[in-house]
């Protein structure tokens, strides 16, 4: 497995599980797990590369590159949730456990994981840089992923009767009148956007989940410390 830099490598790759399957003393449970989001952050950093080079034909990997942090960045929570859920509760039961908390919204789990795994001591400063960046990547991921491009309605002037019109193609020049052209949400992406997009996974990464390896979680300009607590 090779881990990328600035990400760090996960806390469970196998455990040993005490608790013997049979009643036989030389067996042991060995608990596997592969880590998802490791392959979609390799996608990422060969992708960002190329957008900082500005490499032909960086355009058409604006939006695959945008859904790509977005699956990155549910991947990263829920491997965060099993691995919770697996280090808590008895075998028998973490999976149920952790398919409830799975359950929850892309944007739910984004809120939650913090006090879920600090044991409630902390929280997203919701004002933070990278806050704001991930939820507007969760909703221009909704934007793209379940495309609702409704009509827009507009008043112009036009030469002649407007019932006509009715009956007849409009022209380039009324439409030229138009004030504004419906939305494509695939060419509102930017590389900048992007590049954004996967720094604030960088910055989630190195100044929260980094920290759960060693307890050593505290306050940033990420998280804060719960006030109720």
């Amino acid at each position: 497995m090779v881990f990328l830099p600035g990400f760090r490598p996960r806390r469970v790759i196998f455990t040993l599980g005490y608790k013997p399957m049979t009643k036989q003393k030389n067996h042991v449970t060995v608990a596997g797990k592969t880590y998802i989001s490791l392959s979609y952050l390799d996608n990422l950093s060969t992708l960002s590369s190329q957008l900082k080079k500005n490499v032909p034909p960086s355009d058409f990997l604006l939006v695959p590159f945008i859904l790509t942090c977005a699956a990155a960045l549910e991947a990263m929570l829920n491997d965060e949730i099993i691995s919770w859920a697996q280090e808590t509760f008895a075998s028998e039961s973490y999976k149920r456990i952790a398919d409830a908390h799975l359950s929850m919204s892309l944007r739910g789990k984004l809120e939650y994981i913090v006090p879920l795994m600090t044991h409630n001591s902390y929280i997203l400063r919701t004002n933070s840089v990278e806050h704001k960046t991930l939820s507007s990547l969760i909703t221009r991921r909704n934007e793209l992923m379940h495309g609702k491009a409704f009509f827009q309605f507009n008043q112009v002037d036009v030469d002649g009767d407007a019932e006509d019109l009715q009956f007849n193609p409009l022209n380039l020049e009324t439409l030229k009148k138009l004030p504004t052209s419906p939305s494509d949400p695939f060419d509102e992406v930017t590389v900048a956007e992007c590049l954004s997009c996967y720094g604030a996974l960088e910055a989630f990464e190195t100044k929260f989940l980094y920290h759960l390896d060693d307890d050593s979680v505290t306050e940033n300009d990420m998280i804060m410390r719960n006030p109720r607590t």
